[in-house]
């Protein structure tokens, strides 16, 4: 049975469930990645730099202290709540597959 839901919602639901402890630039951070990724596609760190509307350098720092963020091979963003990455959770959006990051339990 497939859920439709407009990607803002799922956006904040994947929010929320990184918990009350981000600063709201934290907050602003989790929202824009889970939307571009949400694109389909690898995101830089250029863009994310450009849609928080901060320096590069000043982007990878705060990118770098969030050890659950996914990088590839050419030091593009691929996870952070969504995954580009296949895992056994999928859905599709807007024609694009996208699946969630698998949480460990101890």
């Amino acid at each position: 049975m497939a859920i439709n839901y407009p990607i803002e919602e799922l956006a904040a639901v994947l929010e929320s469930s990184l918990g009350a402890s981000f600063n709201p630039q934290g907050h602003a951070l989790s929202r824009e990645l889970i939307l571009l990724l949400a694109e389909g596609q690898p995101v830089s760190p250029e863009r994310v730099a450009s849609v928080l509307g901060l320096a590069r350098e000043e982007a990878l720092e705060i990118l770098r202290q969030r050890p659950s963020i996914e990088w590839d091979e050419t030091g593009n963003i691929v996870g952070a709540g969504l995954t580009l990455r296949p895992t056994p959770h999928r859905f599709q959006l807007t024609g694009c597959t996208l699946y969630l990051v698998q949480i460990q339990t101890r």
